[in-house]
């Protein structure tokens, strides 16, 4: 079974609460952000709904944090999320360990990164995930890229979609500024 998540850049009590939620669980219980999916054949049924289950990205977490694994899930699972984004493995066993870390906290392992895109593609598989991100191209400077030099940057890319693909995982790319993607313009060129 895929799992889909949304993820939340660390949505702590504190931002529930000034955003008007209250709490991170009464996040999750808005109308109109929780639905249940139901995957079938000849798309959605009329009157279905889609679960949306929120996983936390570690990518503002200060480093000291994120190292001390068993403090994360912990701090993710208190906060009331279901699954966490950021951490990178670079083995099958090293996968192993930390699965059985997130599950011990009652946790989903969302987007695991790995400095191979094959093995990414088949980590986040074996985890059911149903997307994972390709590596950000970077600009070589801060200008728009010509034609030619777009092209260029964008060849690695074609090889990570291409692969995460082969084993069922979508690609998508998490913008940042200095990255080859940085609007829709860009999206659209």
């Amino acid at each position: 079974m895929r799992r889909s998540f949304l993820s939340r850049n660390k949505v702590s009590e504190a931002a529930a609460s000034n955003h008007g939620f209250g709490s991170a669980e009464a996040l999750r219980s808005q109308p109109g952000l929780v639905a249940e999916r139901e995957p079938q054949e000849g798309g959605r049924k009329e009157g279905s709904q889609m679960t949306l289950r929120l996983a936390a990205h570690l990518c503002g977490w200060p480093g000291d944090v994120v190292q001390d694994r068993r403090r994360v899930m912990e701090i993710v699972r208190d906060a009331g999320y279901d699954g966490v984004e950021g951490f990178s493995v670079e083995s099958a066993d090293e996968l192993v360990e930390l699965g059985a870390l997130a599950a011990e906290h009652g946790l989903h392992l969302v987007n695991v990164g790995c400095s191979d895109p094959l093995l990414k593609a088949k980590l986040n598989a074996t985890l059911g995930n149903d997307a994972a991100e390709v590596p950000a191209a970077r600009k070589t400077s801060f200008q728009d890229p010509t034609d030619a030099e777009l092209d260029e940057l964008a060849k690695p890319l074609e090889s990570h979609i291409a692969t995460f693909a082969k084993y069922g995982v979508k690609p998508f790319h998490h913008i940042h500024v200095g990255c080859l993607l940085e609007t829709t313009e860009d999206c659209a060129r």
